[in-house]
């Protein structure tokens, strides 16, 4: 029961896509925001100062965000880890 509903918590996750982070993402958002809006990121690149919070797509596309004590920047990279768009 408790992998069913775990299993649905990702699922609602990656139906995401980079319109709904456009539309939702701003820059006074606070980490517990983020959390309610996106859901927890697949990973934390940072390196324990800046957080580095990437949500990954199903063509391999990410969004990552910056993050200290708030948002420093938004951007879309490409399975290349390419810039392809700053979102904020």
């Amino acid at each position: 029961m408790v992998a069913l509903a775990l299993g649905c918590a990702k699922k609602k996750i990656e139906t995401k896509d980079i319109d709904y982070f456009r539309n939702h993402l701003n820059a006074e958002m606070d980490y517990s925001e983020m959390i309610h809006i996106f859901g927890k990121p697949d990973t934390d690149l940072g390196n324990g100062e800046l957080h580095i919070y990437e949500y990954t797509f199903y063509d391999s596309t990410s969004v990552r965000i910056g993050y200290l004590d708030k948002i420093v920047y938004a951007c879309v990279v490409d399975k290349n880890r390419n810039l392809v768009e700053d979102l904020l």
